[in-house]
C-alpha cells in the first residue's frame, strides 16, 4: 500500500491464538457439538483420531439416550441396542469440520459435528435404508425372496450404521419400530425353509477324515447364496455351490448313528462389499441351525475272531473297520466279563457260550457269537419270542405310567427352562440376548409367533408356571408333558413371554 509520501507501506494483520482458543472453548463447552481430539507428527493421522475420538464420545452419548428411551418403551421395540452403537463407527456423516493447531512438534486436530448435522445424517440414513427395504420388498414380490435375500442382508447389516432404532411400514401397512427386527426376520424365516439332506459319506481310515456331501435347497430348488459348518470343534465354514457343499471330519465315527447341526448363514462375498460391511457380517451375522442324522451303518464293520491257545484257553480279538474305539467290554457267557482289548479266557466246562462283545458302551455297537470249546464261532441268529399264550392275553398288566421327562432342543432352551422364577429368567434372557442366541418380546414381535417358545409367568407369585414348545393352535408344556389346546383360556390374566432361540 502507498502511503501519503509514496513509499510503501507493509501492514501486517495478526489473528490472536485466542480467538481460534475461543472458537475451541465454543466447540467444547457449548454443548452444541459433538467433538473429538487426535494428537500425531502426522496431520492426516491426527484427523483420524480425532474422528475415531468423536464417534467413540457419539456413541457414549447416544447409547445413554437409547438406553433412556428404552426404559420407557416397550422391549419388543428394542434389538441390542448397545451393539447397534458401537456399529456406528461406519456411519457416514455429513458436516464434520476440523481445527488445527501445533503442539511441541505435533499436530493437533479437533474433529467436531454440530448435533443439528449429526441429526439430518441419521435421518438420511435412516430414509436411505427405509427405501432400500421398501425397493427390495417391491422385487420380492415380482423375484420371490430366495433371489433378493443377499439384497435383504446387506440392508441388514447398512441398518447397524444408525445407532437409533428406524421405524418402517412395510408395503402390507405392518409396522414394525425398529427395521432390523422385520429384516432379521425375513433372513430368518428363509433359512429355516431351507432343506438340509446329507448324502453317502466317505470313510478314508488311513488319514482318518470322513467326507460328509449335504444337499441344501430352497422348496425343492438348489439353494445359493449359503454358507455352512458343522456345529463340531474341527468344522470349516464353507460355501454352498449350486446347492452343494461337503464337511470333512478329521476322524472316525464312534457310533452308528450321530445327528449334527449344520449352520446355515447368508454367504457375502468380500469381493463384492464394503470393507465396513463385511467386518458387521462377521460380527452380527444371522444363523440358523438344521439337524441333520449321519447313519454309518453301512460303512462300520463289528467282529470278532477267537484263537485257541495251548493251555486250553481261548484268545480273543476284536475286528472292525471304520469305527474309533474308546472301550470294549467282553461278556464271555459264563458270569465272567473284560475290558481288556485281546483277553484269554478259559472256560471251567466243554459247553458252547454265547460271547457279547460291546464297543463304546454302546447297544447299537454290540455283537454276539456263540463259542465252542475249540475256538470254532457261528453267529447268533436271533430267536423269534414265545407266542403269547391265551391265559395272557385275557389277564393283561396295567402298564406303569413312567414320570414326565422334559426333552430340550438346545442347553439355552434347557437353562432358561429350569428358572423358577421370574428374575431369574428375565437375567437369563437378556444374557443369552446379549450372546445373540435369542430374542424375546410378546407375540406381535414375531413375524412367526409359532416358531416361538412361550414362558408362562404368574403375576402375582412372579414364579415360571408352564414353558410352552412351539407349534401353531396346540403346544406342549416341556416342564408337564400337558398338551394346551386353549392358550387364553388356560392361562388367563399370565403374561406371556414369546421366545425365538437359535
Amino acid at each position: 500500500m502507498l502511503g501519503r509520501n509514496g513509499r510503501m507501506v507493509l501492514i501486517c494483520i495478526f489473528i490472536p491464538f485466542w480467538l481460534v482458543a475461543q472458537s475451541e472453548q465454543d466447540i467444547k463447552l457449548s454443548g452444541e457439538y459433538y467433538w473429538g481430539e487426535g494428537e500425531h507428527k502426522s496431520e492426516e493421522q491426527a484427523r483420524n483420531l480425532a474422528l475415531q475420538d468423536m464417534l467413540f464420545k457419539i456413541q457414549v452419548t447416544v447409547s445413554s439416550e437409547v438406553m433412556t428411551k428404552e426404559e420407557q418403551v416397550d422391549e419388543r421395540y428394542t434389538e441390542e441396542a448397545r451393539s447397534l452403537v458401537r456399529a456406528s463407527t461406519t456411519l457416514s456423516l455429513q458436516g464434520v469440520d476440523f481445527l488445527t493447531k501445533s503442539r511441541k512438534g505435533n499436530r493437533v486436530v479437533i474433529a467436531y459435528i454440530s448435533k443439528e448435522n449429526y441429526r439430518k445424517s441419521i435421518a438420511a440414513v435412516s430414509a436411505e435404508i427405509s427405501g432400500l427395504v421398501k425397493s427390495i420388498e417391491v422385487d420380492e414380490q415380482r423375484l420371490g425372496l430366495g433371489n433378493l435375500i443377499e439384497n435383504y442382508y446387506l440392508a441388514y447389516l447398512r441398518a447397524f450404521q444408525c445407532p437409533e432404532p428406524i421405524q418402517y411400514t412395510t408395503l402390507s401397512g405392518q409396522q414394525y419400530p425398529n427395521v432390523q427386527m422385520f429384516l432379521k426376520n425375513k433372513i430368518e424365516t428363509w433359512l429355516t425353509g431351507l432343506t438340509v439332506t446329507p448324502g453317502k459319506i466317505i470313510v478314508d481310515a488311513s488319514i482318518p477324515m470322513m467326507t460328509i456331501p449335504v444337499n441344501v435347497s430352497d422348496q425343492g430348488k438348489p439353494a445359493s447364496k449359503i454358507i455352512a459348518k458343522l456345529n463340531t470343534t474341527d468344522a470349516a465354514e464353507m460355501e454352498v455351490i449350486d446347492g452343494k457343499v461337503q464337511f470333512f471330519r478329521y476322524l472316525l465315527p464312534s457310533a452308528m448313528h450321530e445327528n449334527l447341526d449344520v449352520i446355515l448363514a447368508v454367504n457375502l462375498d468380500r469381493q463384492k462389499t464394503w470393507e465396513d460391511l463385511y467386518q458387521l457380517h462377521e460380527s452380527f451375522k444371522i444363523t440358523q441351525p438344521k439337524k441333520i442324522e449321519l447313519d454309518y451303518s453301512g460303512l462300520v464293520r463289528l467282529g470278532f475272531n477267537v484263537y485257541p491257545q495251548v493251555s486250553g484257553a481261548l484268545l480273543f480279538k476284536p475286528v472292525y473297520t471304520n469305527l474309533s474305539v474308546a472301550d470294549l467290554v467282553w461278556d464271555f457267557g459264563d458270569g465272567e466279563t473284560s475290558s481288556q482289548q485281546n483277553p484269554l479266557h478259559k472256560y471251567v466246562d466243554q459247553n458252547d457260550h454265547i460271547v457279547t462283545l460291546t464297543f463304546n458302551n454302546n447297544q447299537d455297537l454290540t455283537l454276539s457269537k456263540r463259542v465252542s470249546p475249540d475256538g470254532k464261532t457261528a453267529e447268533i441268529v436271533k430267536e423269534e419270542k414265545p407266542p403269547v399264550s391265551k391265559v395272557q392275553e385275557s389277564t393283561p398288566v396295567a402298564e406303569e405310567k413312567k414320570p414326565w421327562s422334559p426333552s430340550y432342543a438346545s442347553p439355552v432352551l434347557a437353562d432358561l427352562a429350569n428358572c423358577q422364577s421370574y428374575q431369574d429368567l428375565a437375567g437369563k434372557l437378556e444374557h443369552f440376548k446379549k450372546q445373540h442366541k435369542l430374542i424375546y418380546g410378546k407375540a406381535d414381535t414375531f413375524v412367526k409367533p409359532e416358531n416361538c417358545y412361550i414362558f408362562i409367568i404368574h403375576p402375582q407369585s412372579k414364579t415360571v408356571v408352564a414353558v410352552l414348545d412351539k407349534g401353531k393352535g396346540e403346544r406342549l408344556n416341556l416342564k408337564t408333558g400337558e398338551i394346551i389346546t386353549d392358550l387364553s383360556a388356560q392361562y388367563r390374566g399370565m403374561i406371556s413371554i414369546y421366545t425365538e432361540v437359535y
